[in-house]
């Protein structure tokens, strides 16, 4: 359950790269997150009713007590694009993040817990088989030479950015190219990292099924930030951020901030409604 709450964060930003509204996410996320929960365990229709109350007492804590932090954080950050990034807003930002993950770990560590007790042995089997699956494309990017992954990460990247900024010029585009380059390809340490920290969920979940206590560690599992082991990594890509941060016309900054702004009119339209997501009215299905 904590592993879905963290995942719908990720939804949440990969919406803010696609123009998705947060609203329809927000609305929604009790039947987003069961989606995802359903992928990671097949659930039982007695899982289902147990999850799906509590993860609306969840969201209603989240809409009073952690969306206003959101929407101050983004009023941050669109000062800090405003007057240009520099080295210590990257910092600033990863360590802003990691108080909204631990929040959510506290609040859902218990009824985390309880689910875990309620899983089966065929749903830990079920478990590592999606788990798996959800590797599929990092060992499709292992498989691809130097210069196709690094053709993949530029089109990803550029593709990322001009959801942020409008259409980038040719001469950007070739920068950013250059740039992407030259990052190190940690490709195949990656998925083997993945998989460790996959590995340490399933055990988390089992030793839960079998009566011990993972409370601590689950919350540290849940709340690791960024894997000292990638250091030499961050750093590159801090530094491309940076670096493309620079290259950006007024015009192509502008749209960042008023993007950012569309996200925090969205939010603050929540925070009006006090009502449970629109997706429990229409029940289990």
């Amino acid at each position: 359950m904590i592993r879905s709450w963290r995942l719908f964060l990720v939804v949440v930003g990969l919406a803010l790269l696609s123009a998705c509204s947060f609203r329809f996410l927000y609305d929604h996320s009790d039947t987003i997150m069961l989606w995802r929960i359903d992928d990671f365990f097949d659930l039982s229709r007695d899982q289902r009713h147990l999850l799906r109350p509590r993860i609306l007492t969840h969201v209603q804590w989240h809409r009073d007590n952690e969306v206003k932090a959101y929407i101050d954080f983004l009023h941050q950050v669109q000062l800090r694009v405003h007057k240009h990034l520099n080295a210590e807003d990257l910092p600033w930002f990863y360590d802003s993040l990691q108080p909204f993950y631990a929040h959510l770990a506290r609040e859902l560590v218990d009824d985390a817990l309880r689910f875990f007790a309620s899983v089966s042995p065929r749903q830990i089997d079920y478990l590592k088989a999606a788990l798996e699956d959800e590797n599929e494309e990092f060992v499709e990017r292992v498989a691809m030479t130097v210069e196709q992954r690094n053709a993949r990460k530029t089109k990803m990247v550029i593709e990322g950015l001009e959801k942020w900024t409008g259409d980038l010029d040719r001469s950007q585009r070739e920068r950013i190219a250059a740039m992407v380059a030259q990052l190190p390809d940690v490709t195949a340490d990656w998925l083997r990292y993945r998989r460790s920290r996959q590995q340490q969920f399933v055990d988390l979940v089992s030793g839960a099924a079998a009566g011990k206590d993972v409370r601590e560690p689950l919350y540290e599992w849940t709340t690791r930030s960024r894997p000292d082991e990638f250091r030499e990594f961050f750093a590159a890509t801090d530094a491309m951020t940076l670096a493309i941060d620079k290259l950006l016309s007024d015009e192509q900054r502008q749209q960042v901030i008023d993007t950012i702004q569309k996200w925090i009119d969205d939010m603050q339209s929540v925070l009006r409604e006090r009502s449970a997501p629109r997706s429990a009215v229409a029940g289990e299905h």
